[in-house]
């Protein structure tokens, strides 16, 4: 399965593949399938989720060469055995997107294009945002999404806790496919500034962030 995208810094790689792939094809290919085939069929049995589950961890033994095992906090927070690596990981319909850190927390979220959000908008933007049209009320759902799997907070409001600033033109033909912006968090457990970037492509968004521990 070749990358559709990955972007890399010091210490912090995000990558996104495109799912082409049946659920077998994505097992064979990782070390040891049966184990991980016997996990997919124990956890799930839904077709849809397996496949997510195959995806992920072919995308992560593609990024690390190593075995992909994934572990879970109480909070649902995914780890892998190598502590030096901070993960996140998402999917939507055709894609899934890891991103990995070795500086600190990170976060990732996938949004596929659709005008379903439109109908979501009072829960996405909140007093001093603004967001018109699908691909700004994607980004800001994005962004909310990414920011609070780094957050790793309980009671998290995505209205009155998560606000967007510096958000580039919401005018989807004068977009730039990519850039950054800053969202803060004011909830009482974890008040921080994130930054978070973006890639616009034909049929998704993605956002991603990285931050230090020293933060």
């Amino acid at each position: 399965m070749p990358l559709f995208l990955s972007i890399e810094e010091t210490g912090f790689r995000c990558c996104v593949w495109q799912v082409t792939e049946t659920v077998e094809q994505l097992l064979d290919s990782l070390p040891c399938p049966s184990k991980y085939r016997m996990e997919a069929e124990a956890r799930f049995s839904s077709p849809k989720r397996r496949l997510e589950y195959a995806a992920v961890r072919a995308l992560l033994y593609e990024m690390t060469s190593c075995p992909p095992d994934v572990f879970y906090a109480s909070s649902g927070k995914p780890m892998l055995a190598d502590s030096s690596l901070s993960v996140s990981i998402s999917h939507t319909k055709g894609y899934v997107a890891v991103s990995l850190s070795r500086t600190g927390k990170t976060g990732v979220d996938i949004e596929r294009y659709s005008e379903r959000i439109l109908s979501l908008r009072d829960r996405i933007v909140g007093t001093g945002e603004t967001a018109d049209g699908v691909w700004s009320l994607l980004l800001h759902w994005s962004a909310k999404e990414t920011v609070y799997k780094m957050m790793d907070c309980e009671g998290v409001d995505f209205v009155k806790h998560l606000c967007v600033s510096d958000f580039p033109e919401t005018n989807s033909s004068r977009m730039e496919p990519g850039g950054r912006f800053r969202l803060f968090s004011s909830h009482p457990s974890c008040r921080q500034t994130y930054t978070v970037h973006y890639r616009l492509c034909p049929d998704f968004v993605l956002t991603y962030s990285d931050l230090p521990n020293d933060r």
